[in-house]
């Protein structure tokens, strides 16, 4: 494996630093993923980058196989992160951009405030609250 880099990045550097990566990396321990959409997992969609996701069944893992934007892998478990990261390793840099492509187009269609209000306010109206 080449290139792997752990750093510490200013927040306003995030974006531009996450959209050079070729595979992002989601690690939450057994017990820590299972509740909700960790807001990592959401700025790693808008990125435009595949992520591996290494975490218990979740919206996490639902949202990958949805969207078909990533590979993701049990927690706590180093040969199946190590395999996730093969899989990447192996896999073509078009493939990867197409899994990237499928991250930022979900993220848009089902995270996005834009495309979230007009239905939560649908729901509302429709309840007469």
């Amino acid at each position: 494996m080449k290139n792997v880099v752990f750093d510490v990045v200013e927040k306003n550097q995030v974006p531009e630093v996450q959209s050079r990566m070729n595979v992002l990396v989601l690690a939450l321990p057994t017990g820590n993923g299972g509740l909700c959409l960790p807001s990592k997992m959401t700025s790693y969609m808008l990125s435009g980058r595949p992520i591996l996701a290494s975490v218990e069944a979740s919206a996490t893992t639902r949202y990958i196989k949805e969207a078909d934007c990533g590979i993701s892998v049990e927690p706590d478990n180093v040969d199946s992160l190590a395999g996730g990261f093969r899989r990447f390793a192996a896999m073509a840099i078009e493939e990867q951009n197409r899994l990237g492509k499928n991250s930022r187009m979900f993220a848009e269609k089902r995270l996005m405030r834009m495309s979230c209000l007009p239905k939560v306010v649908g729901v509302l109206c429709d309840a007469k609250i």
